[in-house]
């Protein structure tokens, strides 16, 4: 199973591209197949995590709401798992998800205007 990091460079005034060292540390020290992805504009986590969905993987969202909002909106329906790397401004959904005390717990997923959601839709 390959490792999956995609990174929002800008996502809490950059607090992700600091992380991405120890990503790489821990993912050399651990002997893990990954590979790291920088988004570059809006629709960028969706299109790269698409790429994954015909194989099975842990995507890692590594910025925050936004970013984890486009990554999931890339990986349902594949065999994928979704972890997260909070580094925005606020990690709502990581601030909820970290109150759960299954390490690997479902996560019911909603879908307004053909787009899904985990955390919050708001009209």
């Amino acid at each position: 199973m390959k490792h999956i990091f995609i990174v929002n460079p800008v996502s809490g005034g950059g607090k992700s591209l600091k992380i991405v060292q120890n990503i790489n540390k821990v993912c050399m020290e651990k002997g893990f197949d990954y590979e790291i992805h920088f988004t570059e504009k809006a629709g960028d986590a969706t299109k790269i995590a698409k790429k994954y969905r015909f194989s099975q993987n842990i995507i890692y969202s590594v910025g925050g709401d936004g970013t984890l909002n486009e990554v999931v909106n890339g990986i349902v329906g594949s065999k994928n798992r979704l972890a997260v790397i909070p580094c925005g401004s606020g990690n709502d959904f990581y601030k909820t998800l970290d109150k759960i005390d299954d390490e690997l717990p479902l996560i019911d997923v909603g879908k307004v205007n053909g787009k899904y959601f985990i955390n919050i839709v708001s009209i």
